[in-house]
Formats: structure tokens, C-alpha cells, sequence
């Protein structure tokens, strides 16, 4: 399940999404309660953006096939979202 680590002003439905997955955190597991399903899902984001600054890693950062790429409006998908 990837986790979009950048804060985005606003939605980008319709838009095309790149992903690299590059490492494998945990497996899924049950938690006892909610608090601590988000508790750890928080420890997984810190533990990603701390990889990303390790030698292994780090080229997928500025990687061209991840660059934004958004597809000019047009009337007729502005208008049907």
C-alpha cells in the first residue's frame, strides 16, 4: 500500500499517478485498536522518508519518471468531475 509522502494543495483526481516501490516495510497485521493502527501507519511514514535519504535510495528522489507530470484541463473533464 504506498503512502504519498508529499502534501498536495489540492486533490488530482484524473490525473495519472507514477509510483517506484523500492522497499517493503511490513506486512499487514491486525491492531488492537485504531489509535494504534495510525500510531503505526505514522512510524511507517518517518521510517520511508528516512530511507529515502540513505545511498540505496536517495537516486529515486528526483528521478524523472516521478516528476509531475498534470494533464492540461479541458471543458469536458473539468466539467464531468
Amino acid at each position: 500500500e504506498p503512502w504519498l509522502l508529499h502534501d498536495f494543495d489540492e486533490d488530482f483526481y484524473g490525473e495519472e499517478l507514477s509510483l517506484a516501490i523500492v522497499s517493503y516495510i511490513r506486512p499487514e497485521v491486525s491492531f488492537p485498536s485504531l489509535e494504534s493502527l495510525i500510531a503505526k501507519i505514522y512510524e511507517d511514514r518517518k521510517l520511508a522518508e528516512n530511507a529515502l535519504d540513505l545511498p540505496l535510495y536517495v537516486q529515486y528522489k528526483n528521478d524523472p519518471y516521478l516528476k509531475i507530470k498534470l494533464k492540461k484541463p479541458n471543458y469536458l473533464t473539468t466539467r464531468c468531475m
